[in-house]
């Protein structure tokens, strides 16, 4: 689609008429990930990369858990800082 700038806020504008509030909040959340995308994708990649993790560590059962503890027991001792 080859509009002028002004032509898509136009389009914007007028596909989000009547639309009810949760389809809105969808919009809204929508323009702030793509703004953050453009404007800062560092931001952005490290804020994935911080959910995508917390996801991850939230599926772990509680072995697991216990077993990634038990893996950083005396960490600094065995890796101190250079």
């Amino acid at each position: 689609m080859n509009a002028a700038p002004h032509s898509y806020k136009q389009l914007i504008v007028d596909g989000i008429q009547d639309l009810p509030a949760d389809g809105l909040a969808e919009i809204v959340d929508y323009v702030y990930f793509l703004r953050k995308r453009v404007t800062a994708p560092a931001a952005l990649r490290a804020e994935q990369y911080a959910l995508l993790l917390h996801q991850d560590l939230r599926q772990m059962n509680r072995a697991q858990a216990e077993h990634l503890d038990m893996e950083f027991v005396d960490y600094e001792q065995h890796y101190p800082p250079a």
